[in-house]
């Protein structure tokens, strides 16, 4: 099984290795990637579903998400960033991440600012920010999430009502444990150091409350007003 699992790590990086050597010549070519940072449980997901259905872009969702799960590392994290490019061309790109340090970034090794300065250097330069300001929900959210083993829902799904009992000392986001308050300070400071980095770049903000909550199709319309595209 683990020999498998080796064969399969190295054959998909040693794909994404070649796809993206011969095509480093394209990459001056093609629009600038558009990175989709968010903390999960947020809308993301029905966000990226709405851009994918837009003819000028191509939304390749949490390129990282897999290797997280698997908790296995990348043979290449700035091949597989390039490769999105190319396999994307001429339509514009979005990846995403879950950029906190506990999340998607943990199995890369990186912090959040070696992170960006990865992204950009793999042409990505435009950047959509999501947060969920009520981050006791978002907690709850994948809190329930992880008990149901069961993320998203279809519109006619039923959703369960169960409650839910939180030990305030003892709350688990992805790979961190740490008390509620402790947890809602982490959260916050992940989002300042992440608006400090980006400091300058051509940054588009949007909350989950505002843009999401009521109509999805407003956060949807607002990306493709910003990118200048129908």
């Amino acid at each position: 099984m683990l020999s498998q699992l080796r064969q399969n790590h190295f054959y998909r990086g040693g794909v994404i290795r070649a796809r993206a050597i011969l095509s480093r010549p394209l990459h001056k070519h093609m629009p600038s990637g558009v990175f989709f940072f968010h903390q999960g449980r947020c809308g993301s997901t029905v966000v990226a579903n709405l851009l994918d259905q837009n003819d000028e872009l191509a939304d390749n969702g949490e390129v990282f998400e897999s290797y997280f799960s698997d908790e296995e590392l990348p043979a290449s994290s700035e091949n597989i960033l390039r490769d999105c490019r190319v396999r994307a061309h001429p339509r514009r790109v979005i990846v995403a991440a879950k950029f906190f340090e506990c999340q998607h970034l943990s199995i890369l090794g990186l912090t959040i600012e070696e992170f960006v300065c990865l992204v950009k250097r793999c042409g990505y330069h435009r950047f959509i920010v999501l947060n969920r300001k009520n981050y006791l929900r978002k907690v709850v959210s994948s809190t329930l999430g992880k008990r149901n083993g069961k993320w998203h829902f279809k519109i006619g799904e039923t959703i369960p009502q169960d409650p839910i009992r939180l030990d305030v000392n003892n709350v688990r986001i992805q790979g961190k444990i740490a008390p509620l308050v402790e947890l809602f300070d982490y959260m916050e400071e992940q989002y300042e150091r992440l608006h400090t980095v980006l400091s300058g770049d051509d940054v588009l903000t949007l909350s989950y409350e505002d843009d999401i909550l009521i109509n999805p199709v407003s956060a949807y319309e607002r990306i493709c007003d910003w990118l200048g595209v129908e």
